[in-house]
């Protein structure tokens, strides 16, 4: 898959009116910011894109794009606190796991093996969500119908 090919797909997800996000919120580990994840999915619950923020001093957004359960592209963006300065960006492009292009990478803010191990975990995520909340649900329902 090309470059051209991938920024093709990522518009379409991003233009896409059909698609709903589901989020996720919390603290980060010494309570000095937070942090929300929004999954863009479809109503068949399969995972288009993933928005990672995470605040503390200073305000990181990843963006990955899927297709076919695959990460295909990952922007990295780091800015100061009140999002009005700059400091890094990034963006990756993958093709079956296997990185393809890369531009504005500094390894001292990010790399590409561990973008794409960080994409695949959020998908991994929230395909095992999904997985256990349709487990609860499954049982719950058949505990109400058993009841009647």
């Amino acid at each position: 898959m090309t470059v051209e090919a991938i920024n093709k797909i990522c518009r379409t997800i991003d233009e896409n009116k059909n698609l709903g996000e589901a989020v996720k919120e919390g603290e980060t580990l010494n309570k000095k910011g937070g942090f929300d994840i929004y999954y863009l999915k479809d109503f068949n619950r399969i995972l288009y894109r993933v928005t990672y923020n995470i605040s503390t001093d200073k305000y990181c957004n990843s963006v990955y794009y899927y297709n076919h359960k695959k990460v295909i592209k990952a922007i990295i963006t780091i800015t100061d606190k009140d999002l009005t300065k700059p400091k890094y960006s990034a963006t990756y492009y993958f093709d079956n796991n296997k990185l393809i292009e890369k531009t504005g990478e500094n390894t001292k803010y990010s790399n590409f093996k561990d973008i794409l191990k960080q994409g695949i975990e959020f998908q991994n995520e929230f395909y095992s969500d999904t997985r256990e909340k349709e487990t609860a649900c499954n049982k719950a329902l058949a505990s109400m119908l058993a009841d009647e």
